[in-house]
């Protein structure tokens, strides 16, 4: 399996042997630029498929769309997803277990 659509309108990231990560309402698969040694900032990555869509390849952004406060982080942002190990759904919503290149996280949407 190289997608996965997440359900729901509200999304999760959590990175398994920590558990930290974010949630918000925005879940983006995004692609870094062909050229590695250019340095870019999250604007310069393409937004790829639909929201709460996970790709193989691309890494998970999650997070709000508005600044929360100076203390606390507003989004998070993986690796590139190398698997999706597992997926499931249930009366709350839908969920996939991902590797990525250095974590594994539980990405969740309802």
């Amino acid at each position: 399996m190289d997608r996965f659509q997440l359900k729901g309108a509200h999304f999760s990231i959590t990175r398994e042997h920590d558990g930290i990560g974010d949630s918000g309402m925005l879940f983006r698969s995004l692609k870094w630029p062909e050229d590695k040694t250019k340095q870019c900032t999250i604007d310069d990555l393409e937004r790829v498929g639909e929201i709460g869509e996970i790709i193989v390849g691309c890494c998970m952004y999650c997070g709000t769309h508005y600044a929360r406060t100076m203390q606390s982080q507003d989004w998070w942002l993986t690796t590139g997803v190398t698997e999706i190990l597992e997926t499931g759904e249930d009366e709350k919503g839908s969920w996939a277990r991902v590797k990525t290149g250095n974590s594994i996280y539980l990405a969740k949407g309802w």
